[in-house]
C-alpha cells in the first residue's frame, strides 16, 4: 500500500515528494486517495470498517465515489475536486 501511495504522491508533487506544510494542507482529493489505499490493503475486518466509515466522511466532504472493489494502478492522479463516480468494474 505504501508503494502505490508514494507512487500517487510521485504525480502530484514530483520528485521532491511533498513537505510537511504540503503534508499539513493535504489537497482532499489525497486524502481521499490515502484512506482509499488503507481500505484495500488492511487485513483487519474491524480496520477495514474504520478506514470505510472515514471514506464515506471524505466522500460526503468531497463528493467523490470510487468503489474500494476496484483495481486502481499505481499513480493515480484525480485532476480535480468534485462529482467523481468510479464502479468496481
Amino acid at each position: 500500500m505504501e508503494n502505490l501511495f508514494s507512487k500517487d504522491l510521485y504525480r502530484y508533487y514530483g520528485p521532491h515528494g511533498e513537505s510537511f506544510y504540503q503534508r499539513l494542507l493535504r489537497p482532499a482529493e489525497l486524502k481521499y486517495l490515502y484512506v482509499l489505499r488503507k481500505m484495500q490493503a488492511a487485513s483487519c475486518k474491524m480496520l477495514r470498517f474504520w478506514y470505510h466509515v472515514r471514506l464515506r466522511r471524505i466522500s460526503r466532504k468531497t463528493g467523490m465515489q470510487i468503489s474500494y472493489k476496484c483495481t486502481l494502478g499505481e499513480g493515480l492522479y484525480i485532476g480535480h475536486r468534485g462529482r467523481m463516480i468510479v464502479g468496481d468494474d
